[in-house]
């Protein structure tokens, strides 16, 4: 009867042990999969913000450009020609 006891004893120890371990190997396995699609999602929204930082600093760069023209077209004009855009801005 004692060897009975002893020995149900150490399958429920084992069976513990057991359980345990599979427990905390198929928890890792959870959290390396989910760290996986994290990292995808994460840096397919970083590339679409440097997509969009790009075509804001394109904006940005075309403005400079234009108001860099319009500037250097007015700067080359005459005083009669500058009186003449003057009036005509005016009027509108």
């Amino acid at each position: 009867m004692k060897k009975m006891l002893i020995a149900i004893f150490i399958i429920a120890i084992i069976n513990l042990c057991v359980t345990l371990y599979l427990s905390i190997s198929r928890f890792s396995v959870e959290v390396n999969s989910y760290n996986k699609s994290d990292t995808a999602i994460n840096h397919v929204r970083i590339d679409s913000i440097q997509l969009v930082i790009t075509e804001r600093e394109s904006i940005v760069y075309k403005l400079k450009e234009h108001e860099k023209d319009i500037e250097d077209k007015v700067i080359s004009l005459n005083d009669s020609a500058t009186w003449e855009l003057f009036k005509k801005l005016v009027s509108e």
